[in-house]
């Protein structure tokens, strides 16, 4: 279930070898679930978890706690491993999310978070 309560301004960022975007899957009062898709070419190995890391946060920078985030393999979409989809579940406290910070291969890509129109 796609939630269209938010939207991300850029919607992807372009990195080496890879485009990242994010989609918000479901957005509670207090829980916001998100998941970044990371599209590379295909024929890469599979990707563990730990190579990318998410965090959102209110207009202060101010993170948000983070109440689920993947383990192990990343599942792949678009066939034949084109992308891999890691979900990430924020607990919303104190303000609303502004900013989400996506680190990937040493990079850092940032997203604005707005109010969808």
């Amino acid at each position: 279930m796609t939630n269209s309560r938010y939207i991300t301004e850029p919607r992807f960022h372009e990195g080496p070898g890879v485009a990242i975007s994010v989609v918000f899957d479901r957005a509670e009062p207090r829980d916001i679930a998100t998941v970044v898709v990371i599209g590379r070419a295909a024929g890469r190995p599979p990707m563990a978890a730990n190579e990318v890391d998410a965090e959102l946060a209110d207009r202060a920078g101010h993170a948000f706690p983070v109440t689920s985030r993947p383990q192990g393999t990343l599942p792949e979409g678009g066939g034949m491993g084109v992308s891999v989809n890691a979900r990430f579940r924020f607990r919303v406290e104190g303000g609303d999310p502004a900013e989400l910070r996506v680190r990937y291969a040493g990079q850092t890509y940032t997203f604005l978070v707005k109010e969808a129109a």
